[in-house]
């Protein structure tokens, strides 16, 4: 399992969601037992250690935790982090935490009482924008609060701007079903990530408290990245199946050029919807494609560490001088090339076919240097 995840809607003036993260870890950094302090935290900054466990990175995320008053206090929490989950960090993002509050050190908080931490985050974002919609009005958009499509027809600067936000007047437009029209305007504060998101002539969703004269939030879903992407070599690559190769292709980001959204629906095959991201890295070796194969690899006593990060779950059996693993693999120059990192130290027992392709690399490769 990479991670589970729970939304919880949050009333701002554009509202995002508060993410339950149960990341799968090798160990916890500090005494779990000491993390008493339930809350949320919002990701402040992220740092690599430079350690890995099974190709997944290690982690220290700084948080600003909240605490019951509403006020931040600093909480760093370390985790090895699937290289699946990594573009769920942003920072600004809203996790649920919990920690030590001697140490400030936590964890991901994958048990957490969802309707505490909206409560905090309640009184944590009315105290932040003491000019925004207060703790009680959030509590009522939560409560009572009716969900609407409605139409953006304006979007107004005041030119008011206080701690990193902006006043805005809002004008939406409801369609009622008996072919009526409905005007509601409001004046918010809004941060620039929360402005960017919203674009004059699209549809929004609308939290609407019916009071005399109603009010509204404007809703947006934290949820928007769906697409899979992998970590492999330095660079990260969009995964995603193409009807011209009938499999998963493999697409580079940083190359990525003039990027559109297209009319065309894209193709659904039900065969992915258990797609496992994780275990097609391992068997993709950089993303480069081949022929799936079990393969039988002999590992020395000295390099079994690296086949146990290669290769995750795996049960060595222990020969003389060494062990023997049984994994899967996708066959291709680029396994080859890994294999041949080794100097001959990492054999290929089993299939002997693949033993052969392994060889005619390596005389490919000493022909072309005579």
């Amino acid at each position: 399992m990479w991670y589970d995840i729970l939304l919880v809607v949050i009333s701002v003036a554009v509202a995002f969601a508060i993410i339950f993260f149960v990341f799968r870890r090798a160990k916890r950094w500090g005494n779990p037992k000491k993390f008493t302090e339930h809350t949320i935290g919002i990701l402040r900054k992220v740092q690599r250690t430079g350690m890995y466990v099974n190709e997944q990175p290690q982690l220290v995320l700084s948080f600003d935790a909240v605490l019951a008053d509403g006020c931040p206090t600093p909480v760093t929490v370390t985790e090895i982090v699937s290289l699946t989950d990594l573009h769920r960090l942003k920072e600004g993002g809203v996790f649920a935490i919990c920690y030590d509050p001697e140490s400030c050190r936590g964890s991901f908080d994958g048990g957490a009482d969802k309707e505490h931490l909206q409560d905090m985050f309640d009184r944590y974002m009315a105290k932040r924008n003491p000019r925004g919609f207060t703790y009680e009005q959030r509590v009522a958009l939560r409560t009572r609060g009716i969900r609407r499509k409605a139409l953006l027809t304006d979007l107004r600067l005041t030119g008011e701007e206080e701690e990193g936000c902006r006043e805005v007047k809002l004008t939406v437009r409801i369609d009622e079903k008996d072919g009526s029209e409905r005007i509601l305007q409001r004046t918010s504060w809004m941060t620039e990530a929360e402005l960017e998101s919203l674009v004059v002539g699209k549809l929004v969703t609308l939290e609407i408290v019916e009071d005399d004269p109603p009010w509204f939030s404007i809703l947006q879903d934290a949820e928007l990245f769906g697409t899979p992407a992998v970590y492999s070599g330095e660079y990260f690559y969009l995964v995603c199946f193409h009807d011209k190769y009938g499999d998963p292709a493999n697409y580079r980001i940083d190359k990525m050029e003039d990027v559109c959204e297209e009319k065309q629906s894209i193709t659904k095959k039900k065969e992915y919807d258990n797609f496992d991201l994780n275990a097609y890295r391992k068997e993709s070796f950089s993303m480069f494609s081949g022929e799936k194969v079990e393969v039988t690899l002999f590992f020395p006593r000295d390099l079994i560490y690296v086949a146990k990060e290669r290769f995750g779950d795996i049960i060595p059996v222990s020969v003389d001088n060494g062990y023997i693993i049984h994994t899967t693999v996708r066959v291709s120059k680029t396994f080859f090339a890994w294999l041949s990192t080794f100097e001959g130290q990492v054999k290929i027992i089993d299939p002997k076919p693949t033993r052969q392709q392994f060889k005619e690399f390596i005389t490919g490769i000493l022909a072309k240097i005579e």
